[in-house]
């Protein structure tokens, strides 16, 4: 009840653009393409098909020629899906390799961590679960933070490479030091507090009117 709330309050206030051009079905169709054939590609190659196979070759080609014709098609769309003119920008372009490395660190968190600690900590399905909130709490807590941060000095681009940096300690520190649970909570924290500080800083830097 609270978030339809919200969202009604926020469209409210939003104001429809005229839009130009026909809806461009084929780039959707194609991104859909070329991502999915990656994602079957990277997640199966190596375990259900051999990275040499002729299924492994046939999918990499695959996926190419999908990525190929959604940027042929982008740039001569009317109203592209995925408009490849904003990757020229530095402030989208950096700003998406940021996103990259933190949801490639988060996502493997969250899905490696309770089979580490199932594994090495011999904790049970139900107490993995529950000590991945020490990680999502600080990410939480670490967007919150950095919104605050931005407003009180009017200055963000020190606060992710800071934030990047306390994550890359913190992870250091989970592949060395003796994991009991205080400390593995702690680590967490700081790991999820350094992550948390990326994409509030790279929303504003992208779409600093808003």
């Amino acid at each position: 009840a609270l978030a339809v709330w919200r969202l009604r309050t926020m469209l409210a206030d939003d104001r429809l653009h005229p839009a130009r051009g026909k809806p461009d079905a084929a780039g959707i169709v194609l991104f859909a393409l070329a991502a999915s054939t990656s994602l079957v590609w990277l997640s199966s190659a190596g375990h259900r098909f051999a990275w040499q196979s002729a299924t492994s070759v046939a999918l990499l080609a695959s996926a190419l020629a999908f990525g190929i014709a959604l940027v042929r098609v982008e740039r001569r769309a009317e109203r592209p899906f995925l408009p490849i003119e904003l990757l020229a920008s530095p402030a989208v372009r950096y700003a998406v390799l940021t996103v990259i490395g933190f949801a490639s660190a988060m996502f493997a968190m969250v899905f490696y961590l309770p089979v580490y600690l199932q594994l090495a900590l011999h904790s049970n399905p139900a107490e993995s679960g529950l000590l991945l909130l020490p990680l999502t709490g600080g990410i939480v807590a670490g967007a919150a933070l950095t919104g605050r941060i931005i407003v009180w000095t009017g200055r963000p681009t020190a606060i992710p490479s800071v934030g990047l940096g306390v994550a890359a300690i913190a992870l250091f520190g989970l592949a060395v030091l003796p994991q009991t649970r205080p400390v593995l909570i702690g680590l967490e924290i700081m790991t999820g507090l350094g992550l948390g500080s990326v994409m509030k800083k790279n929303l504003r830097k992208v779409f600093p009117d808003h």
